[in-house]
């Protein structure tokens, strides 16, 4: 891997969860791989693909595309396993793997409950969350971490201990509030601030005219309502236009790692190819 991850030169990932077999997800991996994104992440729901499942067989279908967990809920798996298989995975595709973390969804209970897992407690989930860096971190060659995060506290465990923070914000923020997120990331890691890779995932990019309809029941609202309330999430325009909106949040924020929905990836590609790198 480059050092572009620790740099701030742009990568982009897709966040993609459903296929309809084996051959359908290697193609759909494939298919991030030839748009030029960087990664093809998993999210971590009892409804979708298991993660780490799908990312190794991602990483197997691909010969340069990152796979990764976007995010795994950290209180549904024992430390120790997660640090057993994220090595294997570091291990099965060259090192291409990043261990997404996180304290869970608001949806992961009932995930829990139905996997038979603990959920625990805010405070139990968070050193859950420590327990399994300091476990994947006992294994040599271990991947790179990403920690999703939204309050403070979450903030500052992820400055302390992440090499990648994904801002979990509301869709409904803005730019403002994503820098406000920033400071307090800058605050908490003071000096280590520069080796920090700062994330975030839009929900939409393009053409913002229409939403689908698992979108709209997720959000409760429209794309086009959100960009007009000036969300982060959503990103509109041309690609000059789009690529734009990143270099002038890059500047004044430092997110430079872009993940999209699958549903979205082909409205992004050609601002990847604009901004890839650099």
């Amino acid at each position: 891997m480059t050092d572009s991850a620790r740099d701030g030169r742009f990568r982009f990932g897709v966040v993609s969860a459903q296929a309809r077999d084996g051959d359908d997800w290697a193609a759909q991996a494939r298919r991030v791989e030839d748009l030029g994104f960087d990664c093809l992440l998993v999210p971590d729901t009892a409804r979708t693909l298991a993660p780490l499942i799908a990312a190794a067989v991602a990483g197997t279908a691909t010969s340069r595309l990152r796979v990764g967990s976007f995010v795994l809920a950290a209180p549904l798996r024992p430390a120790g396993i997660v640090a057993w298989e994220a090595a294997t995975l570091q291990q099965l595709t060259g090192g291409r793997f990043e261990l997404g973390l996180g304290t869970g969804r608001p949806q992961a209970a009932a995930d829990a409950e139905a996997l038979g897992a603990a959920f625990g407690t805010p405070a139990e989930r968070i050193k859950q969350v420590v327990a399994t860096v300091e476990a994947v971190r006992a294994r040599p060659g271990a991947p790179r971490i990403l920690i999703a995060a939204s309050g403070p506290r979450m903030l500052g465990l992820a400055a302390d201990l992440a090499d990648t923070i994904a801002f979990g914000l509301p869709p409904t923020a803005d730019d403002a509030r994503l820098g406000a997120a920033v400071d307090v990331v800058r605050t908490a890691a003071g000096d280590g601030f520069d080796r920090l890779e700062l994330s975030i995932n839009l929900l939409a990019a393009g053409t913002l005219e229409q939403t689908p309809d698992w979108l709209r029941q997720q959000l409760g609202t429209d794309v086009a309502t959100l960009a007009a309330g000036g969300s982060y999430a959503v990103l509109g325009g041309s690609p000059a236009e789009m690529a734009a909106t990143l270099q002038r949040r890059r500047d004044l924020t430092g997110v430079s790692y872009i993940t999209v929905n699958s549903g979205y990836a082909q409205a992004l590609a050609p601002v990847v190819d604009l901004l890839a790198g650099r």
